[in-house]
């Protein structure tokens, strides 16, 4: 869920973002030389579409806001049980939302039929990319500091990239990508340590944190 936003910021749809921006207003895309914008036409970068410099501010306020969670989480589970934790997070992040829909979909009683609607692929993307990885996450930072969760949870779009070789054959990795994949892998691995300095419930809190990048990376693909 919310690497799926980013991913697509930054990824999956630069094409789209290439196209809509204006040399004149946003300047230069980030790796293009000035020359290079046309004034009026869509900005290209040699090599590919690049990322207008504009995206960083928010980008970066977003990395930060997720990668405070992380400590928000260890205070809370100091408190609360890993289920209610993930189920005030659910039920606090429903309410605005569900107000947010009822504004802009002409009511409450239409924004909860809409809703109802699609209740079965909902279901399944809530448990996928919410109450399961919440949950996952915070019974793993009851035995791991956040830090390890935060760089265990970098798992994420090498997960991602792995679910695609089988469920997205159109995103499958090859070559350099599938050995992108393996680095990656063994990067988390030695960031987190065999034992991550708590002994082996730290080794399994730290496999519960990886489990819900797993369960993220599904969701966002099913989604």
């Amino acid at each position: 869920m919310e690497a799926g936003v980013a991913g697509r910021l930054l990824s999956g749809e630069r094409g789209q973002l290439s196209t809509s921006l204006d040399p004149e207003r946003d300047g230069p895309s980030i790796g293009c030389r000035r020359h290079d914008a046309t004034p009026g036409l869509p900005v290209r970068c040699r090599g590919g579409a690049g990322v207008s410099r504009r995206y960083l501010p928010p980008v970066l306020l977003l990395a930060a806001i997720w990668g405070a969670s992380y400590m928000f989480i260890k205070v809370g589970v100091r408190d609360f049980q890993p289920a209610t934790l993930m189920s005030l997070r659910l039920v606090i992040a429903f309410v605005p939302l569900f107000v947010f829909c009822a504004v802009t979909r002409g009511g409450a009683v239409r924004a909860a039929r809409e809703i109802a609607s699609v209740w079965r692929a909902g279901l399944v993307l809530g448990l996928l990319s919410a109450a399961v990885p919440f949950t996952l996450v915070a019974w793993g930072e009851k035995h791991i500091d956040s830090g390890v969760a935060g760089v265990a949870q970098a798992s994420l779009p090498l997960f991602t990239a792995l679910l695609a070789l089988k469920f997205k054959p159109s995103e499958r990795a090859t070559g350099q990508r599938l050995a992108g994949i393996a680095v990656g892998l063994l990067g988390v691995g030695v960031l987190t340590g065999v034992d991550p300095g708590k002994g082996w419930w730290a080794v399994a809190g730290t496999i519960a944190v990886l489990l819900s990048s797993l369960s993220y990376a599904a969701g966002g693909l099913f989604g």
